[in-house]
Order: structure tokens, then sequence, then C-alpha cells
């Protein structure tokens, strides 16, 4: 996996763009330089573009909780607010939403990018 990240100064928000195939370790450190990032920015929101990028073939259900437990270990800011921007919305992808949601996170996928603007804004 590969990622890009961009500071979006008029949104105050954080962009990552990421390619390639997504394992649980690499989930973990790209959520781990997110948190740095918006503590450093003082940013609350967040957009990652997944249209470039797979879960990778040994993925489980299980995986999305333990993600979001995670997660929730580095606790965002409580107005924080993460849209994801995916070439769909698998039930893979939606079931870490809706778990992660139920952690309290924040979280919504989108597949246009002006729908995740509107919302992050």
């Amino acid at each position: 996996m590969s990622y890009e990240i961009e500071k979006l100064t008029d949104m105050k928000t954080i962009k990552i763009i990421l390619k390639g195939t997504l394992d649980q370790d690499s989930r973990k450190n790209l959520h781990l330089k997110a948190t740095s990032f918006l503590t450093i920015t003082r940013y609350h929101r967040l957009l990652i573009d997944v249209r470039n990028s797979v879960l990778a073939k040994d993925y489980s259900p299980l995986d999305s909780i333990e993600m979001a437990n995670y997660m929730k270990k580095f606790v965002f800011h409580k107005n924080t607010k993460i849209a994801f921007l995916s070439a769909d919305t698998t039930d893979e992808r939606k079931d870490f939403v809706n778990i992660a949601r139920l952690n309290g996170i924040n979280i919504k996928y989108f597949t246009e990018l002006s729908e995740a603007i509107t919302w992050l804004r």
C-alpha cells in the first residue's frame, strides 16, 4: 500500500489518498499517521480516498471490529469527522462504518467527492 497526504487548508481537512492493498497492519499504521497529522494541525476533518485501493483477500468481518476498537483507543477529538471516498460501498466497508459509529466515531462513506466535502464542512 502507498499513500499521499495533503493538507486542505481552506477546509481545515487532512486528505489521504490510498493506493494498493490494505491489510490490517497497514490500516493501523495509516490510522496512527492520520491521528498525528490531525493533532499537529489541530484539524478535525479527515478525507480518506480509497477509490484506488482494495481490502486484502484475507479480510474478515472480525477485522472491522478489531479496527474500530483500535481506532477507539487512539481517540480523535469529539468533533472529528471522517469521510471515506470509495468507488463503491461494499458490505465490508459498510460493516466497518457501522461498527465504528457504534464506537462513537463520526464516519461516513461516499461515492461522490462533492458529497463528502459538503458533509465535512
